[in-house]
């Protein structure tokens, strides 16, 4: 069995350097007086800026590992925790801050625990293209058929909404949708 990794796209980190390439060249066209630009910033601040990129298309990703675990590295991560594939009840989605139409969403997974409580990992949506999470939500359904979708997933699996739409849902419907059904986290 092979393994299979799905990185985070481009977008969020060619974003991010725009933004510090125009504050780099801020700082060269300014300096710390206009008579003076400060070229060992700009230099300094473009090689940070590089640094930043490659580790974060490097560092972000979702594995799933034999098909019996997932490696979610980029959220609240930084080391890689194990998620058996087989504990997960459901995937839902919420909007990442308290403003919904700002940060996009996360794809929270929840994963029952021995002790018979949720726990869970998430991922931002925003830092993968749409196609690579149609392709990990498919993988894992096809793994796992037990897992339960959020239905704005499965309208997305279905070709019919784009996770570019802000979610319906709240962290607080969430939760509802979780007790609702008896469990505890």
């Amino acid at each position: 069995m092979k393994n299979k990794k799905y990185y985070s796209s481009y977008a969020i980190a060619i974003e991010a350097m725009s933004g510090l390439l125009l504050g780099c060249s801020a700082l060269y066209y300014f300096g710390y007086t206009n008579e003076n630009p400060n070229l060992f910033w700009l230099v300094g601040s473009l090689v940070a800026l590089v640094i930043v990129f490659v580790y974060h298309k490097l560092t972000t990703y979702i594995e799933i590992i034999n098909e019996r675990e997932i490696i979610n590295r980029g959220y609240n991560d930084t080391w890689r925790t194990p998620i058996e594939i087989k504990r997960i009840h459901f995937v839902l989605r919420a909007p990442q801050f308290l403003v919904k139409f700002f940060g996009g969403s996360l794809m929270i997974i929840y994963v029952r625990e021995t002790d018979g409580v949720l726990r869970y990992s998430a991922l931002r949506e925003v830092s993968y293209t749409q196609q690579t999470l149609k392709s990990f939500l498919t993988e894992l359904k096809r793994i796992n058929p037990n897992i339960v979708l959020d239905p704005e997933y499965e309208q997305f699996l279905e070709g019919t909404y784009s996770l570019r739409t802000i979610t319906q849902n709240t962290m607080r419907s969430v939760e509802q949708k979780l007790q609702d059904k008896g469990e505890r986290w």
